[in-house]
């Protein structure tokens, strides 16, 4: 049977692969993990598209998602057309 201290080691270890992979796009990109994070929540799930919906999802603070949406507006012009597209 599994308990909460396997969960959590678990989860602590999915979290940690999950890092990892992402670091040579972060790296690639120039874009911080939380950016990456972000940009990848927005883009698969359309009909989430609010600050609210990320921090609800994903589970960060609202000045975090201010920060890095504004950084990747910035920085990727064409963040807006991609992500916000219609259709």
């Amino acid at each position: 049977m599994t308990n909460a201290y396997q969960v959590s080691i678990a989860a602590r270890q999915l979290l940690e692969g999950y890092a990892a992979a992402m670091q040579p796009l972060c790296r690639r990109e120039g874009l911080a993990p939380n950016g990456v994070d972000i940009l990848l929540f927005l883009a698969n799930n359309p009909g989430l598209d609010t600050a609210r919906d990320v921090c609800t999802y994903r589970g960060l603070k609202p000045g975090i998602v201010s920060f890095h949406v504004e950084k990747l507006v910035q920085e990727c012009p064409f963040f807006m057309s991609v992500v916000f597209a219609d259709g």
